[in-house]
C-alpha cells in the first residue's frame, strides 16, 4: 500500500512538473543575462516575494551560471553563499512568529539589496577563474 501511494504520487509530481515546464518558458529568452535573483517588481512587503525556496533556487540558479560561465570564482561563490546564509537566517528568525514587523522587513529588505549588489560587483569583476 506504501509503495502505491509512492507511485502515485511520483506519477502526479511528474505530470505537474512536466505540465508547469511546458506552460511556464524561461524568464530569461534573450542574450544578455542577468545576475539578477530577486524580484523587485512587486512590494516589498509582499510576503510572495520573499518566499525562502523560492529564493533560494533562484540563487543557486545565478551561482551556478556565474561559475559555469567563469564570471564568479569559487572565493566569490562561497563569500555570496555566506552572504545569502545570513539573509535567510534573518528571514527565518523574522517569519518565527509569523508576522514581519515594519524593522524587520527593513532589515531584510537592506540584506536583500546588498546581496543583490555583491552579485553584480562580483559578476562583472572580469576575474575569471582557471581551468
Amino acid at each position: 500500500m506504501k509503495n502505491r501511494i509512492l507511485a502515485i504520487g511520483v506519477f502526479v509530481f511528474f505530470l505537474t512538473s512536466l505540465g508547469s515546464a511546458q506552460i511556464c518558458p524561461p524568464q530569461n529568452t534573450g542574450r544578455y543575462v542577468t545576475p539578477a535573483f530577486a524580484n523587485y517588481g512587486s512590494s516589498s512587503l509582499s510576503g510572495a516575494s520573499y518566499d525562502i525556496r523560492v529564493l533560494s533556487y533562484s540563487f543557486s540558479d545565478v551561482m551556478n551560471r556565474g561559475y559555469r560561465t567563469g564570471n564568479l570564482t569559487r572565493n566569490e561563490v562561497w563569500k555570496l553563499e555566506n552572504d545569502f546564509d545570513r539573509l535567510i537566517r534573518e528571514m527565518r528568525f523574522a517569519y518565527a512568529d509569523n508576522r514581519v514587523s515594519f524593522h524587520e522587513r527593513t532589515i531584510i529588505d537592506r540584506y536583500t539589496r546588498r546581496l543583490q549588489r555583491n552579485i553584480e560587483s562580483e559578476w562583472f569583476d572580469r576575474d575569471k577563474r582557471l581551468g
